[in-house]
């Protein structure tokens, strides 16, 4: 049985603090493109700039609604825009360059639960609902989305389309995209869309739904690739966590207080991670160390070695097949 190694935190600062920090909450937090900078998200309405180095809030914007979740793009000088999603329909685009709220989106009509840029187009921005409701939207003309993801994939288009793969400053084209219209259209989710997340290559995108689970859609074609997960990601609470590594290969989804693994195009349970005492809450990888790092309501912080551990299992099944032959 291995030992576990307790890492102490760089630093903390207590919400008493007199530091500008949050005083409800912290509902998202995400770097910049170096360890420099990182942003935090509140309940209290509050999207904090924090300067690493200094342990203290460099800049700061005061919004009327609690904040649900925050995205900033990691392509470099395409721009300096903070995505931020509220309990409202509406999303606003932050520039920490001017310091300014640019825009806003107010295309989905429910609370954005989630939202990501896409690793590959830096104006590519996915959102959910708790509608049910996954969108892609250009942020450069927010005013229709680009892709109303289908579940049943009614009324899609078979051509493909370049413009989720192109990380160019050019306009991406709606040939192959399906736009939204109209009142009742089929969602992409029966449900509440509690996270979502991009292959770190563009080329899938991942949503886990509070009632069915996860699905696999194509954003080139808009399509739903009808991936059979089983039980990842149903009945979860919002925000239970998802992550997707191994150059888009695998998946990992938070259930209960444990962690499934899948292969994502397959489906196929890869096992399951267990450790945390409470429901798992976040989940991200670290594609260049091989680690996934989750937080729970057990207020843990585990670091897993993915591959490590698969590589174990495997010599165990090897060695079990060895004994029944």
């Amino acid at each position: 049985k291995s030992k576990m190694r307790t890492i102490d935190p760089y630093f903390t600062i207590g919400r008493d603090d007199k530091s500008k920090n949050h005083t409800h909450g912290v509902s998202s937090v995400c770097w910049f493109r170096d360890t420099g900078m990182f942003f935090t998200s509140g309940f209290d309405g509050f999207l904090n700039i924090w300067d690493t180095n200094e342990q203290s809030v460099a800049s700061q914007w005061k919004f009327d609604n609690p904040i649900y979740c925050i995205s900033f793009s990691k392509s470099h000088s395409a721009h300096n825009l903070i995505a931020v999603g509220f309990n409202d329909p509406t999303i606003r685009l932050c520039d920490i360059s001017s310091g300014s709220s640019t825009h806003s989106i107010t295309s989905q009509k429910s609370p954005c639960y989630s939202l990501q840029f896409s690793p590959s187009s830096p104006f590519l921005l996915a959102t959910s609902s708790s509608a049910g409701d996954l969108l892609l939207f250009d942020i450069r003309r927010c005013s229709t989305p680009l892709t109303s993801f289908n579940q049943y994939n009614t009324n899609s288009s078979s051509s493909s389309s370049s413009s989720t793969s192109s990380s160019s400053n050019q306009k991406p084209s709606s040939s192959g995209l399906k736009t939204r219209s109209g009142t009742g259209a089929a969602k992409a989710h029966g449900g509440e869309v509690i996270e979502i997340g991009w292959t770190d290559d563009g080329l899938w995108l991942v949503s886990v739904g509070r009632e069915d689970g996860m699905k696999l859609w194509n954003p080139d074609r808009g399509k739903n690739m009808v991936v059979n997960y089983g039980r990842g990601g149903k009945g979860g609470k919002r925000g239970g966590g998802m992550a997707t590594g191994g150059s888009g290969k695998w998946v990992w989804v938070g259930s209960g207080a444990m962690i499934r693994m899948y292969d994502i195009e397959s489906g196929r349970g890869m096992g399951e991670l267990k450790g945390h005492y409470d429901v798992v809450n976040c989940c991200v990888y670290d594609e260049d160390q091989g680690n996934l790092y989750s937080g729970g309501n057990d207020q843990q912080i585990l670091c897993w070695s993915p591959v490590k551990w698969m590589k174990k299992k495997e010599e165990e099944e090897e060695e079990e097949e060895e004994e029944d032959f």
